[in-house]
């Protein structure tokens, strides 16, 4: 199956290939937190189903991440897993996360040693087609939005300004997350 996971600055990117059985229906992607893997496609929280190759998860754990991808047949047989476990996940993005927010959010980030002081903008929809509504200037891993947010989808991001010991400063991407104030 070839089934990777690759964590990122705020999610896990896994693909696999599909098997070549004619009687495929589809393949499921579980996940557990802790020291089990899932043993069966109901053992934990489904990450993906049907016949797609690749998936995005957002778990979030200090204890170990563990997935485990089913091949099902037509007729309802369940393959023996393929396996993949991660030590632990800690997005650099911490709040808000994808899903609803307050309409002055408070935004938390995981710091990062060395920083002198963070960047955070806020975007309406998004950094690709949208206005730049916030920017500011953090010394803490957290910044309370400065201002109320209209109902809507928005974008966030954040940079650490770290600056080398010799060379000239520079800002390092830590990621970018949606949310939807109600």
């Amino acid at each position: 199956t070839r089934f990777t996971a690759t964590p990122g600055v705020a999610e896990v990117l896994l693909t696999w290939r599909l098997p070549s059985d004619a009687d495929l229906d589809e393949v499921v992607l579980v996940r557990r937190t802790g020291a089990r893997a899932p043993t069966s496609p109901t053992d934990g929280v489904v990450v993906a189903r049907g016949l797609e190759t690749s998936a995005l998860d957002q778990p979030i754990s200090p204890r170990p991440v563990r997935y485990a991808l089913f091949a099902i047949d037509e007729a309802g047989l369940v393959s023996v897993a393929a396996e993949r476990r991660l030590a632990s996940f800690r997005p650099a993005l911490v709040a808000p996360r994808s899903g609803i927010a307050s309409s002055r959010p408070t935004f938390r980030w995981r710091a990062v040693p060395g920083a002198d002081y963070y960047n955070l903008q806020v975007w309406k929809p998004d950094f690709e087609q949208g206005a730049k509504l916030i920017s500011v200037t953090a010394r803490r891993a957290s910044a309370r939005s400065p201002r109320r947010l209209a109902r809507g989808k928005y974008t966030w991001l954040v940079y650490a300004h770290v600056r080398p010991g010799t060379g000239p400063s520079s800002f390092r991407y830590l990621g970018d997350s949606t949310f939807i104030v109600p």
